[in-house]
């Protein structure tokens, strides 16, 4: 909120600079956990190194996971992690561009069949994805992280694909 804040309130000829160094962003829509359809959502924010790399900081939500097995249980969760993004420095297809990203945070999965436990662990993700921007402002994006956490007992970590709208100043 501080940052948005910031790039609203200075001066016109700081926010040049300041839109040039500064990533917010948020995306929404649907994904998949497993074989379980899920609505996603995530925000980030973090500053560019330069024109290929990123450091931000990233917040996600993981909606309930109904696998199709009868026994299996429902399972949501989310993640706040430190990520590292490097993406192409120009596009490769008109406004296509790919990109990579690795990290390290928390994750706190929410499952059960009959009751609900909560656990929240340490967690590497590594990643990569495509972002197509319309303008500035808008874009689509599909997002795919594989989270490693060590839950025990058959989870090991999560496969999370997100695909959807991306908003934000990039």
């Amino acid at each position: 909120a501080l940052i948005l804040a910031a790039a609203f309130v200075s001066p016109a000829a700081a926010q040049g600079r300041l839109e040039d160094r500064l990533v917010v962003n948020t995306l929404m829509g649907p994904g998949f956990v497993g074989d379980a359809a899920v609505f996603n959502t995530r925000a980030a924010a973090g500053v560019k190194a330069n024109d290929w790399l990123t450091v931000v900081g990233e917040w996600g939500r993981l909606s309930e996971a109904k696998p199709s097995t009868i026994r299996t249980p429902v399972i949501s969760g989310h993640h706040l992690n430190a990520n590292v993004l490097a993406k192409t420095r120009t596009p490769i297809y008109y406004s296509l561009r790919p990109y990579a990203t690795a990290g390290v945070g928390t994750f706190r999965i929410h499952e059960g069949i009959t009751t609900r436990s909560d656990r929240s662990e340490f967690a590497t993700n590594l990643g990569a994805g495509v972002t197509y921007d319309f303008n500035r402002w808008l874009g689509a994006s599909f997002d795919y992280r594989r989270f490693f956490v060590d839950f025990g007992d058959n989870v090991g970590g999560k496969d999370r694909y997100t695909f959807g709208l991306s908003i934000g100043l990039r």
